[in-house]
């Protein structure tokens, strides 16, 4: 999946001249959400956990917030070096951590 994302990601950045990777990150969340809500709500395939406003800050948020600065600031390598670079540097996360 990782791979399709990647090239879906640098086709859509370089055929149509799409230079707003924060845009195509909020398109990727956007359509996440909706999947999700669907599978949770409509198909009742995970049931929903009741969280307070208080979970939600400290737990959720935040990491919201690092998991879509991630995804944008990945999107936006793709204005700048290839897929097959990016793909290395992918396969390299593991050997740092």
């Amino acid at each position: 999946a990782s791979g399709g994302i990647v090239l879906f990601n640098k086709w859509v950045m370089v055929e149509f001249d799409f230079h707003f990777p924060a845009t195509l990150t909020f398109m990727h969340m956007a359509s996440s959400w909706l999947m999700a809500n669907f599978l949770c709500k409509i198909c009742a395939v995970v049931p929903l956990p009741e969280l307070s406003w208080t979970q939600i800050f400290r737990s959720v948020v935040p990491i919201s917030l690092c998991f879509s600065t991630q995804l944008v600031l990945s999107n936006y390598s793709y204005l700048y070096i290839s897929i097959a670079y990016i793909q290395i540097l992918k396969a390299f996360i593991p050997c740092i951590n």
